[in-house]
């Protein structure tokens, strides 16, 4: 038996899949280039040692497509008599969403522009190699720190309490800072200030 969804993931339909081996829609090779047979064979015998396995797995369509998924199988009784359950996840969306990720922390990395993360208290977590470059501070030197680390002491106490205030009602600040670097020179800062916010709305 199978849900309409592996069906549907090999381009196939439910009633063309019973009665049909794994090898079937399994590539002939997996990616560390041990054949699907001997390659199964193994997995099937850690199951019988433990119950359970987690592997990924190189499946091919109906239509001959290659995909790489995550599978967990697990031996379990179902309607009275032992049997494998598969749960098979398309990794493609995984891999898709890692790569976004790193696409978007080497745009970070790489720009000319300061990017300071703090947490929710002010603590800094990260900075980019153009924060180091503006401030003449080592990444170690600021991580842990709050951005009074880079305070000229110039900035009036009602702007720093006013971009507290916007910031922990979820909007937006844009101002701008007389900072000063590590070497004691003073700097006019122009900033952008967004609290980002995770599934709860919590900053």
């Amino acid at each position: 038996e199978c849900n309409p969804y592996l069906a549907m993931l090999l381009e196939t339909d439910v009633s063309n899949m019973i009665g049909r081996a794994v090898a079937d829609y399994s590539s002939e090779v997996q990616l560390d280039g041990e054949h699907s047979k001997s390659k199964y064979d193994s997995l099937l015998q850690s199951i019988t040692e433990g119950g359970e396995v987690e592997f990924e797995w190189l499946i091919k369509s109906e239509k001959g497509t290659q995909m790489l998924c995550q599978i967990k199988l697990t031996e379990t009784i179902y309607d009275g008599e032992s049997v494998l359950f598969a749960v098979v996840r398309d990794r493609s969306e995984i891999n898709n969403a890692q790569q976004t990720i790193l696409r978007l922390s080497e745009a970070v990395e790489q720009s000319h522009v300061g990017v300071v993360i703090t947490n929710s208290i002010g603590e800094i977590e990260y900075v980019n190699e153009a924060v180091v470059k503006i401030s003449k501070y080592e990444k170690k030197e600021l991580l842990g720190q709050t951005p009074k680390i880079f305070s000229s002491g110039m900035t009036p106490k009602s702007e720093i309490e006013e971009l507290w205030v916007t910031i922990n009602q979820g909007k937006q600040w844009r101002g701008e800072f007389l900072n000063k670097k590590k070497n004691g020179e003073i700097y006019w800062e122009a900033n952008v200030i967004s609290p980002v916010l995770d599934d709860n709305g919590n900053i």
